[in-house]
């Protein structure tokens, strides 16, 4: 860390440990691949979040169906599918219309659904009306029967079955409050968007009267691993929901300077919530229009709705296994891991800790995606092994996303503010030293005050520049991570 003699001030720039990988399509199936690259580029998105956004769509679309034992001599291990993500994106980035392309296809498989749901609750209201009057008449009898002293096992009472209940894959912008009947309704693996993710962390901030946020919060925590659970969150004042078997699928999306205000607060909270967002992209910039003749691509959405199609409805809740070459791999990698994860703890960077010891689910998450991917491009039954192609691949995206994550839960998160605010934060110092400003040491506040002196009252822009570094800001205009 360099230090500045001409004011006395520590240059505080963040440094990363060593260049983080960048965004590589190859990594993706091509079902996911070719629509994921259509996308970005008829529609100006950033290839890295609308990669993100369809992996994780994949992802959920499995859920439940379908999990890995890393660990072929222990079969209580199960990792799943249902993976977290979030994409940090400027205003004006479209990150909206990344969302809705990635789960599209989920839409037209909630619309069969739906017209299957709606054609048996018609069946259903049809065997109402012929079972009202067959009630009333058994009732009748039921009451002669007993007037008379007969004896009532000769008759028979009328059945009705239960009323078609209503059945979801995907819910956007959920409350926490709808949290227990969405995960019923989708029959063990829901699939929750957030077009703007802040609503739902300020949900599950547990700051309310009735105290919601800390039990969605824990709601969420117990899906998240895909096993049984009981779902406590009252629906009202008396009425309990249970779950058994559920998990959750979340992603959503926001903007770096408002998710690093709800990072700090999850760090108070130590329960590992935020940590099990494993799909984490930040992007501070977004594309501009150029001229170019390539268009939509019809077959790549075919090929890619088909996809989501096959993984939603793949009902086989076997374990699928790492063979061959890849059972070393894993091996190596995770004793990796748990260096990683040894190191971390050791710096007391417990955020960071907790991220990493997550990433597990993420490698046998998407090993299984892109294993899956490709057998169901010969065959509808998908078995076998996990192979080391789709191992290594998936090992590639988790360092990817590794990378991504430290920019947005690690050191070197930053808030974007504009330079006025922390000028007039200054000037307040200066005319109220009690507000001083959080400094980090080697910001000597006697240098800046000198400062301020020499340009007439006004602290130069070298000094906003280095307070805002000083509370993990950067002025609009400069690079966000030095």
């Amino acid at each position: 860390m360099k230090f500045d003699k001409s004011i006395g001030i520590e240059d505080t720039t963040p440094k990363p440990e060593k260049p983080a990988p960048e965004w590589d399509w190859n990594l993706l199936p091509s079902a996911l691949r070719n629509y994921g690259q259509n996308m970005a580029h008829i529609n100006l998105l950033s290839d890295k979040m609308i990669g993100t956004t369809i992996l994780a769509t994949a992802c959920a679309s499995v859920g439940r169906n379908a999990f890995v034992t890393p660990n072929s001599r222990n079969p209580t291990w199960k990792e799943r599918c249902n993976l977290w993500g979030l994409s940090t994106a400027p205003a004006g980035s479209r990150k909206s219309e990344a969302l809705k392309r990635a789960v599209a296809p989920i839409h037209i498989e909630q619309k069969k659904l739906h017209d299957e749901w709606a054609k048996e609750v018609e069946d259903w209201l049809e065997e109402e009306m012929q079972y009202k009057p067959k009630k009333s008449f058994y009732l009748k009898q039921l009451k002669d029967f007993m007037t008379m002293k007969k004896d009532t096992s000769e008759l028979t009472a009328p059945s009705l079955r239960p009323k078609p209940k209503k059945k979801h894959y995907l819910a956007t912008d959920i409350t926490a409050e709808r949290i227990p009947s969405f995960i019923n309704e989708a029959e063990g693996s829901a699939f929750v968007a957030f077009d703007e993710m802040s609503a739902f962390f300020q949900s599950t901030g547990g700051n309310s009267s009735r105290n919601t946020g800390t039990e969605a919060r824990a709601t969420y925590l117990s899906a998240w691993s895909g096993d049984s659970f009981d779902n406590r969150l009252r629906q009202d004042d008396t009425k309990e929901t249970s779950t058994v078997g559920a998990s959750i699928s979340i992603f959503g999306m926001a903007q770096p300077d408002i998710i690093a205000d709800h990072v700090a607060e999850y760090k108070k909270k130590k329960d590992g919530f935020f940590s099990r967002f494993q799909l984490v992209t930040y992007e501070t910039t977004y594309k501009t229009y150029e001229e170019s003749d390539i268009g939509f691509d019809k077959r790549a959405e075919d090929e890619y709705g088909a996809l989501i199609s096959k993984l939603i409805n793949f009902k086989r809740d076997n374990a699928f296994y790492f063979e061959g070459e890849s059972v070393q791999q894993f091996k190596q990698w995770h004793k990796a891991n748990e260096m990683n994860l040894k190191k971390y703890n050791d710096r007391k960077d417990y955020l960071m800790a907790e991220v990493i010891a997550k990433r597990v689910k993420v490698i046998c998450a998407v090993s299984l995606i892109i294993h899956l991917a490709e057998q169901f491009e010969t065959t509808d039954e998908p078995t076998g092994g996990i192979g080391i192609t789709a191992l290594n691949r998936a090992i590639a995206l988790n360092d990817f996303y590794i990378g991504e994550i430290k920019r947005v839960v690690g050191s070197e998160v930053q808030r974007e503010v504009d330079g006025e605010e922390v000028e007039n934060r200054i000037l307040d110092w200066f005319n109220k030293p009690a507000n001083q400003p959080k400094l980090r040491k080697g910001v000597r506040a006697s240098f800046i005050s000198d400062s301020m002196r020499k340009h007439g009252g006004r602290p130069p822009a070298e000094i906003v520049r280095r307070v805002a570094l000083s509370n993990k800001m950067t002025v609009k205009g400069g690079l966000i991570f030095g």
